[in-house]
């Protein structure tokens, strides 16, 4: 029961190929938190980060940045929803943007959410699946040719 790691998966998620962790960590709103965090399961953020944070590449991750919550760092994560305010890069496939959320840096996604007042200071990048690379053609590409003669 205590201490046990039977329960830390709880099932597998068929779309992604990977376990649901069950573990929820909060940073409280008096709390300042300095350093990168590496986390699985869920972290939910009332107090501030100064620091990078980057869920389990194994499990699926989300992050939840509440209305004082404050990150100064860049995320790394499965799906982010932010009320408060980030200062980084943002990597997720879902991001979810509250109402009075505040992104200063660029955001890499796959699949958006955003609620009238939320803001964004930074470039969107749309992640697309990567696409198989084609085979070189036996055709050249067009050269320029300057036709212009001096005399």
């Amino acid at each position: 029961m205590w201490g046990s790691n039977q329960d830390s998966k709880i099932g597998m998620n068929d779309n992604q190929g990977m376990s649901k962790s069950n573990s929820t960590t909060l940073i409280a709103a008096d709390t300042q938190l300095t350093g990168d965090i590496a986390f699985a399961g869920e972290l939910n953020i009332e107090g501030q980060i100064l620091g990078n944070i980057t869920g389990s590449n194994q499990q699926q991750t989300a992050i939840n940045v509440f209305e004082k919550g404050v990150i100064k760092g860049d995320i790394i994560a499965n799906k982010v929803t932010i009320k408060g305010t980030v200062t980084g890069k943002i990597t997720c496939e879902l991001l979810d943007l509250k109402e009075k959320a505040l992104v200063t840096g660029d955001v890499q996604y796959k699949h958006m959410e955003m609620t009238r007042g939320a803001r964004i200071k930074g470039q969107l990048i749309f992640a697309e699946a990567q696409k198989p690379q084609e085979a070189p053609s036996n055709n050249k590409a067009p050269r320029m040719v300057n036709n212009t003669q001096q005399k």
